[in-house]
């Protein structure tokens, strides 16, 4: 899995109202290979909460 990230000139604060990760998979059973999807969603009022996501993400530096 990668993430990008991108460098800005300038510091910005964000509000993320949606987020989605794609987890391949392979059933026990059948060998068949799978994309599971996690979706979080919020709105400008109540952002949406990452935290579940970043346990799953590698930091490269």
């Amino acid at each position: 899995m990668k993430v990008k990230r991108f460098l800005l000139t300038q510091p910005y604060n964000f509000t993320i109202i949606g987020f989605l990760v794609g987890t391949p998979q392979v059933n026990a059973l059948t060998g068949e290979r799978a994309l599971a999807m996690s979706i979080r969603l919020g709105n400008k009022e109540k952002p949406a909460d990452i935290t579940p996501f970043l346990n799953q993400v590698k930091i490269v530096g």
